[in-house]
């Protein structure tokens, strides 16, 4: 039963990816203007650093309701004072832009990604090290003397 969960615990957490968000102004998102999936755009963070916007990466808007809208985007137009994009999951994103009070772009990165799986494959190991060795301790076989208590 164990096994199982850490193997399910493993599982997941190799499942998960690290994005690193950059917040950009709303001004920017007219820049995004003829991004599909092979035609990235460019946009600026608010220092004024360009962050490429790509297929893996998701764009979240904030309109002034406070709701978030966004994720991968195939395709998105904007012009006649409206954001339309399609996320990869069909969802139609039809905004005015007045109403996008923050933009953001999540950015994929593999490296923070392979550090979580390593660090993730690290505490399940661990983990079932600790558990066999207190099992080990509870059901009387030690297979060494300092778990026995000894010199």
């Amino acid at each position: 039963m164990r096994a199982r969960i850490a193997l399910a615990t493993a599982a997941l957490m190799l499942l998960a990816a690290c994005y690193n968000a950059h917040s950009i102004r709303p001004t920017e998102v007219t820049n995004l203007n003829g991004y599909s999936k092979d035609h990235p755009a460019e946009v600026h963070e608010w220092s004024g650093k360009p962050v490429a916007v790509t297929a893996r990466d998701r764009v979240n808007l904030t309109r002034s309701s406070g709701e978030v809208v966004g994720g991968h985007f195939d395709r998105i137009v904007v012009e006649g004072g409206r954001f339309v994009g399609q996320t990869d999951d069909g969802q139609v994103v039809n905004l005015l832009l007045p109403d996008i009070q923050e933009a953001s772009v999540d950015k994929y990165s593999r490296g923070e990604t392979i550090a979580g799986w390593i660090m993730a494959g690290v505490v399940v190991i661990g983990g079932i090290l600790a558990l066999t060795l207190v099992s080990l301790q509870q059901s009387g076989h030690c297979p060494t003397s300092a778990c026995a208590g000894g010199p």
